[in-house]
């Protein structure tokens, strides 16, 4: 497949937030010249984008990293060290990853005009949320709003679109804290004000190899749903994950209507199910009304069952958005402990995986019963 990386010798990973030796990029070179033993889950996502688009797809597809793990948008100083942010440093200096990805982009768009295969797109695949996983709904969508204007800003010179592509992040495992973590939600809020950002995949689904990093079999199934995802967006068929848009409240239950393209169902066999949660269902209210049934009741409608009456001012569901106490013994089954069974009937059949599919699982939220009685479908 036509998936190339940049030639100056850091191939798809980047600098990886270290200063390096500065040779321009002045090419690209396919991605058989990258060492088997770096696996990107970019690669996977273009591969999948090639294989969606058929006749419609571009004559190349160049993948290129600049980022580096466990790393906040704004740096920070611990015990005498400074730790880079993603964004800013502590000191509010640009940090060298942030450099490098303009750089980057900058000597990628002149190496594709210089080689008469100008780019149409660049395309900003977003993973991230464990290391700022304490700030505030707020906060996070407000240093990610002011990251995309700045980037956006500086590249307007060049006319080329820009899209962000966001992943919800999966949350930790067993050995970890779970994921009810603000910035899971102030993505969508993001979503809700930009055209050019989507968040069309959540984590939760995809196979781990430790608490919080994804198995190369995780990293290409988030791969190629992701490609999928790009391809439908570019060919104006897409739309947003399963998210809930309604509630009925009657006694004892609630009934949630689910915003999707197609039915739901409660997937109890593709993924380990959750041993902390209903699947994948917890709440709260000021009754302490215990959640004991969460079933399908028809396409688009979910109904939760309680053991009583719960609040209808101050009930609070949450679906695959939960947080492992230290008391919670959770079965380590390299999936994060906040995940869930929520999904369409939809799937496709890997391109890259024998045997294996690809599907729409239901994004992780966490809403207030009262703020959905009175919306409309």
């Amino acid at each position: 497949m036509p998936i190339f990386m940049p030639n100056d010798g850091k191939m798809i990973r980047g600098h990886m937030g270290k200063y390096t030796q500065d040779t321009p990029i002045t090419g690209f070179d396919h991605i058989s010249a990258s060492p088997p033993t770096v696996q990107s889950l970019l690669v996977a996502t273009a591969a999948r984008l090639l294989h969606d688009l058929g006749d419609a797809a571009p004559d190349r597809v160049i993948v290129r990293t600049e980022a580096r793990g466990g790393r906040r948008f704004l740096g920070i100083e611990k015990n005498g060290v400074l730790i880079d942010g993603i964004y800013r440093n502590h000191d509010g200096a640009y940090s060298i990853i942030f450099d490098y990805l303009m750089t980057t982009i900058r000597e990628c768009i002149a190496a594709a005009q210089a080689d008469n295969c100008p780019i149409r797109l660049i395309n900003m695949v977003w993973l991230h949320g464990e290391s700022d996983r304490a700030l505030t709904r707020e906060v996070y969508h407000d240093l990610f709003l002011t990251l995309i204007d700045d980037v956006e800003s500086r590249l307007a010179d060049t006319g080329i679109a820009i899209h962000w592509t966001v992943v919800q992040p999966s949350g930790t495992g067993a050995e970890g804290n779970g994921n009810a973590w603000p910035n899971r939600l102030a993505i969508f809020d993001l979503a809700d004000k930009r055209a050019n950002f989507d968040v069309p995949v959540t984590g939760y689904a995809f196979a781990q190899h430790d608490a919080s990093h994804y198995s190369a079999e995780g990293k290409l199934l988030l791969g190629e749903s992701l490609g999928r995802a790009i391809a439908q967006r570019l060919t104006g068929t897409r739309s947003p994950l399963p998210q809930p848009v309604r509630a009925e409240i009657d006694d004892c239950d609630v009934v949630l209507t689910i915003a999707a393209d197609a039915p739901i169902v409660l997937d109890t066999q593709t993924l380990p199910q959750p041993d902390i949660t209903l699947q994948g269902f917890s709440s709260h209210d000021k009754h302490n009304a215990i959640l004991q049934e969460v079933t399908v009741e028809g396409p688009r409608q979910l109904r939760l069952r309680f053991n009583s009456a719960p609040d209808p001012a101050t009930l609070m569901i949450h679906y695959a958005y939960r947080n492992r106490n230290r008391v919670e013994v959770s079965q380590d089954v390299r999936y994060p402990a906040g995940r869930g069974c929520l999904r369409t009937t939809w799937s496709a059949p890997s391109c890259l995986m024998t045997g294996r599919h690809i599907y729409d699982w239901a994004a992780g939220f966490s809403i207030r019963v009262a703020d959905l009685v009175l919306q409309d479908i």
